[in-house]
């Protein structure tokens, strides 16, 4: 459970920075939006807007549950942004999504933005008025978004407010939340997926709302697959071991969820993606970012500078001190005084069963800076080759460059099987090769041999 632990204290510490580069709060996920409708404080309509197909403005951060977040083919609404059936459309799928709005709407914890967007959806003249703005049924494929415009507000923009957004966790977190759920869902069944009991939090040992449902996306948009799943009650996930799901999987809602939410923020911003579906990302608990380990020495010099420009960085190095000495002093400032150590994360998630929702973690290691300068000093020292590439300048001027460098793991494994290598024999060359880089353990002979064959 340690990397649970050392993701949620990255959630902590980032959490509150003022910049946009940071998590994604708890209880909400990033879906894509077609159409944005405008209101005024009143709920009144102003106007819609369709959004580019293209556009990276279509990523919305919108409200969720646990169950809406890990929905397929059952119904269960978001609370706010929600799908043209949800919004509009199905009677039943309306009446939960409205029922739910409703709720937060006329509990204490609700703004005058979500108040502002019940008064008008509850009026039902969504379709009328996107009809009216030229935008057709068939436009609005994925999400509806809502902006309220109030007077002195300079963040109409629902999904992009942090008082909305903080509204949402304390509605969600309350009993009046419960208290909806037993009234929306007659049967007990339904209900008991939805409320969060308090139990034992497996990640720290402290009395915490347990989840029931753990998230998904971690690695993009449309992935399906959950690193955390014990909802499995027909097969042997779990049963001839322990005989209930809370047995072999307890964790707190919030624990789960700032982990999660503070992994898909790593990812997107400082993980690397091999292969079929393996994902690499090294972190440290400040949430720098951080070069991967598993980068060629030339990806790693022109990545993120740290007290040179990027013209000094981009040299070409003749004898194998010269680029010794340069690796290690971008090491160590890339990854801190060596002199005040500190923890530093690598964690290696791979799709265990491609298509059917389910993550394992293939490597996950807590190493000291210290610990990390010296295994990557002793990869790039020990793996040099003679690299040579084509290289064009500003004025696009292309010249042919030969240096000294180490290459990364994948660009092994194009060396051994050739550039048209199948993604899965790129996902197990790296991950043969990660004992290489973190433990000095020899190349693979068959690897090697391998390379030297096809060269």
């Amino acid at each position: 459970m340690s990397w649970l632990t050392e993701l949620e204290k990255v959630y902590d510490n980032t959490i509150d920075k003022k910049s946009e580069d940071k998590p994604a709060p708890i209880y909400h996920i990033s879906n894509n939006a077609s159409v944005t409708v405008v209101l005024d404080a009143k709920g009144n309509f102003i106007k819609a807007e369709r959004i580019d197909a293209k556009s990276k403005e279509r990523v919305t951060t919108m409200p969720c549950t646990d169950s809406c977040a890990s929905r397929s083919s059952g119904a269960d609404a978001y609370p706010l942004c929600d799908k043209w059936e949800y919004v509009c459309g199905d009677p039943e799928k309306h009446g939960m999504y409205l029922n739910l709005l409703k709720s937060w709407a006329q509990s204490e914890y609700a703004n005058d933005k979500v108040k502002a967007v019940y008064a008008y959806v509850s009026k039902g003249t969504l379709p009328e008025d996107l009809k009216r703005s030229g935008i057709a049924d068939d436009d609005v494929s994925d999400f509806i978004r809502w902006s309220v415009e109030l007077p002195d507000d300079t963040k109409p923009d629902l999904w992009n407010d942090e008082a909305t957004q903080n509204s949402w966790i304390r509605y969600y977190n309350s009993a009046a939340f419960e208290d909806y759920c037993k009234t929306q869902f007659k049967d007990k069944k339904d209900w008991e997926k939805r409320i969060r009991e308090t139990g034992l939090n497996y990640t720290d040992g402290s009395n915490a709302k347990i989840a029931v449902y753990h998230p998904a996306k971690i690695r993009n948009g449309g992935d399906k697959a959950k690193i955390i799943s014990s909802n499995d009650t027909q097969n042997y996930t779990f049963r001839g071991r322990f005989l209930s799901d809370k047995e072999a999987c307890q964790i707190g809602a919030d624990a789960t969820q700032k982990a999660h939410c503070a992994l898909r923020w790593l990812i997107k911003r400082q993980g690397v993606s091999l292969g079929d579906g393996l994902s690499v990302v090294t972190w440290n608990e400040a949430g720098d970012k951080l070069p991967s380990i598993v980068e060629s020495s030339t990806d790693f010099e022109f990545g993120v500078g740290f007290d040179e420009s990027p013209s000094a960085q981009k040299a070409e190095y003749e004898t194998a001190e010269a680029f010794a000495f340069a690796i290690n002093k971008r090491l160590v400032g890339y990854y801190g005084d060596i002199g005040k150590p500190q923890h530093i994360m690598i964690l290696v998630i791979k799709e265990a069963t491609p298509g059917q929702g389910r993550a394992s973690i293939a490597l996950y290691r807590e190493l000291q800076n210290t610990d990390v300068v010296q295994a990557l000093n002793n990869w790039y020292d020990r793996l040099l080759w003679y690299r040579s590439y084509w290289r064009h300048n500003k004025d696009g001027v292309g010249d042919y460059v030969r240096s000294i460098g180490t290459p990364s793991p994948k660009e092994i494994a194009e060396c051994a099987y050739g550039e048209r290598v199948k993604p899965n024999q790129i996902e197990k060359t790296v991950q043969r090769l990660l004992p290489c880089i973190l433990d000095g353990c020899a190349i693979p002979f068959d690897l090697e041999l391998q390379c030297v064959q096809s060269a």
